[in-house]
């Protein structure tokens, strides 16, 4: 079994996985072990996590260790979310994925993202395109411009509407332009 420090690897997930009842508990056991395993050898963290049982334990440590993986290797973390089959954990590891990419290159996760398929998977990054704070304040045209992408009317019609309001907020010009 592989080890990192003196806490073998199988324990770390464990732990993890075993404090349920107390969210700050579990997410402190994340902040201590996932991350750094993750930062350090991304691909035996993924592998790892791959032969973790289905539970809170395992989604948890995905954002985890995506976020970890993107911030050193993007476009390897990127590659391998393209990889993921089940549809939920590819829709949260898309997630933390541009979470972390978009801080760091925003143009690039952009081109990442504009060139998956449509579904709730580019829709997860849609939102974190939109939510970040820099388009909003900066590109509210471009916020929606990405909000016309989603795959479904509904979250077109909510993004488009939450992206105008915040723009009449900031600077009503702007704002009634959008709405128009």
């Amino acid at each position: 079994m592989p080890e990192l420090g003196f806490i073998p690897v199988a324990s770390r997930f464990h732990f993890r996985s075993q404090t349920p009842q107390n969210p700050s508990v579990r997410k402190s056991a994340s902040v201590w072990n996932v991350p750094t395993w993750a930062r350090d050898d991304p691909e035996a963290a993924l592998t790892a996590w791959a032969s973790l049982p289905d539970g809170e334990g395992r989604s948890d440590s995905l954002g985890d260790i995506v976020r970890a993986y993107t911030f050193n290797e993007p476009v390897e973390a990127a590659a391998w979310v393209n990889t993921v089959e089940n549809p939920e954990e590819k829709v949260a590891a898309t997630s933390s994925l541009m979470s972390t990419w978009l801080r760091t290159d925003s143009e690039a996760a952009s081109a990442w993202l504009a060139e998956q398929p449509v579904g709730d998977t580019k829709d997860a990054g849609i939102n974190q395109i939109i939510n970040s704070r820099d388009l909003m304040r900066d590109d509210p045209g471009g916020a929606i411009a990405w909000a016309n992408e989603f795959s479904s009317d509904d979250q077109r019609l909510t993004a488009t509407t939450g992206i105008a309001a915040t723009a009449l907020v900031r600077d009503r010009e702007s704002g009634e332009a959008i709405v128009q």
